[in-house]
């Protein structure tokens, strides 16, 4: 896929509207019992142009007219639900959204671009297992309107699964 990070970002300040819309008119009354991350997160969306926004759309369109062909030719596509093992409850998301010396982006999940981006059925299904016991989870993204597809696909591959006994550690 011809993506950059741009991509996540795009996605990201979608979000920020989003919370804003949703819930920015909690703000004020309830401001001292959120999450400051929420509280940055609609102060933000409220910050973005209408103008603004509508760019956003028309990258996200253009973002899915660059996906597009791969699902005209397959019946789906897989990937990674995250392209690091799972992070610890008490880290941080948001260190794993920056740049880094390796040049690569190493956005914690792989999963926003096609909540907003791509108008598909997505799932996500475990696929194995890190070298630390933790679980790897595998996204299938099918063609617009075939759910049907995702849950065959991941249905065939959970019936071969040699994990399903196993559990991670808590």
């Amino acid at each position: 896929i011809a993506w950059t990070r741009r991509v996540a970002d795009a996605w990201y300040e979608m979000w920020q509207v989003f919370m804003a819309a949703y819930f920015g008119h909690v703000l004020e009354p309830y401001r001292a019992k959120l999450d400051p991350a929420i509280v940055a997160l609609i102060e933000a969306g409220n910050k973005i142009s209408a103008t603004h926004y509508k760019r956003i759309e028309i990258e996200r369109t253009q973002q899915w007219n660059s996906f597009y062909p791969i699902l005209q030719k397959y019946d789906a596509f897989l990937c990674p639900t995250m392209p690091v093992p799972p992070i610890g409850a008490d880290e941080d998301d948001y260190v794993y959204y920056g740049k880094f010396p390796d040049g690569l982006y190493h956005g914690i999940d792989m999963t926003a671009q096609f909540n907003s981006l791509a108008p598909c059925p997505a799932l996500s299904v475990p696929a194995g297992w890190t070298k630390s016991d933790m679980p790897v989870g595998l996204q299938i993204v099918a063609r617009r309107w075939r759910d049907d597809t995702a849950l065959e696909i991941g249905a065939a591959l959970e019936a071969v699964r040699p994990w399903a006994h196993r559990r991670p550690p808590i």
